[in-house]
């Protein structure tokens, strides 16, 4: 079992030495309470990118990739 509010995507970029944290929404989709409050946690936390990644993100997404 996940906690919630936990980001859908939780990768360790060994290339850029960060924690990848990222919400997967859609382009509409909106985060609920605790998954804002568990991402401003994690903003807070060196080393980490937590974000809300939405399907426009992608082109920036795979060149950070």
């Amino acid at each position: 079992k996940t906690l919630a509010g936990l980001p859908d995507v939780l990768c360790l970029h060994a290339g850029r030495d960060v924690l990848l944290a990222w919400e997967l929404k859609r382009e509409s989709g909106r985060p609920t309470a605790i998954q804002r409050a568990v991402l401003a946690l994690l903003e807070r936390v060196p080393g980490v990118d937590a974000r809300i990644v939405r399907p426009s993100d992608w082109s920036e997404i795979l060149e950070e990739l």
